[in-house]
């Protein structure tokens, strides 16, 4: 008799704007049984979007999702900034919950790449009449934003074991 595949959740944190979405999206079309939840996608078109209201139930929603995805027997991957670990936790405990397996990973790169990719990101949105995820960040903060988000990620870093990767490559091995 054939053992079922134990889900892999993996959380692919990193600096905003640095390519989390992306290489989810890039691991995606190399192997499509993998299914990318986005934290940002739960809040999109509210009002509130910026607001921690806003935030939280777009958490707990996502949460939800993952927990039927794994319960499923689905892989899982969030791309998501989080420098605290309380979001952390509880991802933690959806797979743990589910018999899935957590991988915290993070996407590696420079504080100035990311500023740039973030400062492109909110003029690419804005052009389109969507919010940036960050619209809370006045643009003359945005270097600050961020290298505090880099302090946070160093902190959650030297708590506990994350992978990092810079490839696609690397981030497909997790789910091995």
């Amino acid at each position: 008799m054939r053992q079922l595949a134990i889900a892999t959740l993996v959380l692919l944190n990193g600096l905003p704007g640095i390519g989390k979405s992306t290489l989810a999206r890039e691991v995606v079309a190399i192997e499509p049984s993998i299914t990318v939840v986005e934290v940002d996608d739960f809040r999109a078109g509210r009002s509130d979007f910026a607001t921690d209201v806003a935030k939280i139930e777009a958490r707990s929603a996502a949460l939800d999702a993952i927990d039927a995805l794994l319960a499923s027997g689905q892989d899982v991957i969030v791309p998501q900034y989080l420098g605290r670990p309380d979001f952390v936790e509880s991802m933690t405990e959806v797979a743990e919950r589910r018999g899935a397996r957590f991988v915290h990973a993070i996407v590696v790169g420079s504080s100035a790449l990311a500023i740039e990719r973030f400062r492109q990101r909110r003029f690419q949105l804005a052009e389109s009449d969507r919010a940036h995820p960050e619209a809370e960040v006045p643009d003359d903060l945005i270097d600050d934003a961020i290298r505090t988000a880099a302090a946070r990620l160093r902190e959650l870093s030297e708590r506990g074991a994350i992978r990092e990767v810079e490839s696609v490559t690397a981030l497909a091995g997790l789910f091995d």
